[in-house]
């Protein structure tokens, strides 16, 4: 039952997410992404700092290899370095979910360049699977309590 209620209060913070990004001038799919990486990294609220930490560095390494390459330098000689850097940086314990900083640095290429639009969307979606375990534990935590 628990599955059942994390999803559905995920899909209520979803639609509510959804008309938010529109209306703010978000990118709805960037939150989807950062909601992604909170669950692939653990979907418990200790990791929450390591994912959106993860997606930031992503979106740092991707604007660098956006500006280098608009200065002729080699996109592919770029990439084999960056992707280097983005798993050796793996070491230190808040850069640690490699696959968040993946994450970031696909949806600032996708996004086709940083902005602060797609920093707060990537970080707002970390935020709603946060909410989501949140309030499912809360709502397990008062239905045990009113069952005891």
């Amino acid at each position: 039952m628990t599955l059942a209620r994390r999803s559905f209060i995920l899909s209520l913070l979803f639609g509510i997410w959804a008309w938010f990004a529109e209306t703010a001038g978000l990118v709805t799919w960037a939150g989807a992404a950062g909601c992604t990486t909170y669950f692939a990294c653990c979907g418990c609220g200790q990791d929450a700092a390591k994912g959106i930490w993860a997606n930031l560095s992503g979106i740092f390494w991707a604007s660098l290899s956006l500006w280098l390459a608009a200065r002729n330098i080699n996109p592919y000689l770029l990439m084999a370095v960056f992707t280097f850097i983005m798993c050796i940086q793996s070491h230190h314990p808040l850069l640690s979910f490699t696959s968040g900083t993946f994450v970031g640095c696909f949806c600032t290429f996708a996004a086709g360049a940083p902005s602060i639009a797609l920093i707060l969307s990537l970080v707002m979606g970390n935020g709603i699977g946060l909410a989501s375990s949140y309030l499912s534990d809360l709502h397990i935590m008062h239905r045990y309590r009113l069952n005891s």
